[in-house]
């Protein structure tokens, strides 16, 4: 199966790459700040993933992530699903910083919050 791509990458790297350079961008991080703490990959390498001249491995998104201080799954946000053609909800900075704190809360609190997340944001549509 031939994957797309634009200019010679594949979108999705292209995507990934660029919402890792948009989110470094936003924390006020320099290429060489990230790349010194990876501590394993120089900031040309770094530049690679950030264009999508090459594919971001599974455990480096991670590493990025962690540093970046968001979900891995922040850098697939945008993207259209295959399977219901629907694009993926986005999560901003702010909401990762929550889904963070939230993460290992119990499991009762957790969904009383879900619902009033929900409760609210209905009537933030309401109005």
């Amino acid at each position: 199966m031939n994957k797309p791509k634009q200019g010679g990458y594949d979108p999705l790297d292209i995507h990934i790459g660029q919402r890792i350079r948009d989110t470094r961008l936003a924390r006020n991080m320099k290429l060489e700040t990230l790349s010194e703490r990876l501590g394993i990959i120089s900031q040309q390498q770094l530049q690679k993933y950030e264009s999508g001249a090459n594919r971001v491995s599974g455990s480096m998104m991670f590493r990025i992530a962690s540093i970046l201080e968001v979900h891995p799954g922040h850098f697939f946000s945008g993207l259209v699903d295959p399977r219901t053609k629907q694009k993926l909800p986005e999560v901003g900075l702010q909401g990762h910083k929550i889904l963070r704190q939230l993460d290992g809360l119990d499991p009762d609190l957790a969904e009383i919050l879900e619902k009033l997340v929900s409760k609210v944001k209905r009537i933030g549509t309401i109005s």
